[in-house]
């Protein structure tokens, strides 16, 4: 359960950091069969299209991101996809460039 805070963390810190002031973030859970579905969803500035692929790339940050945090490592979005996997979960993001991102990430329920 600590490797999943660390990532609910992470990945409110980058909609907290990514979305300017009097921005929106929308946190979501919920059960869907056999499993947690967490959501977090901002209004920032998202994704360049063509970086998308490589958002999950270890050191790897958005030509846009890098302006906003300067001093990040680029390792949040990477560490995050390596514990969900390792709890037998998915992680994914929808995102456009200046409109926001909606993270998501999925696991097991485990009894």
């Amino acid at each position: 359960m600590e490797k999943i805070r660390t990532i609910f963390e992470k990945l409110s810190d980058n909609a907290v950091t990514y979305t300017k002031e009097n921005g929106e973030i929308i946190v979501s859970i919920k059960k869907s069969g056999n499993n947690l579905l967490f959501k977090i969803a901002d209004n920032g500035v998202g994704i360049p299209e063509a970086e998308k692929q490589f958002i999950f790339t270890r050191f790897y940050r958005a030509s846009n991101a890098t302006t906003m945090r300067p001093d990040s490592s680029g390792l949040g979005l990477y560490i995050s996809k390596h514990f969900i996997e390792a709890h037998d979960g998915k992680i994914g993001f929808e995102s456009t460039e200046g409109k926001g991102s909606t993270f998501w990430f999925e696991i097991p329920i485990k009894k």
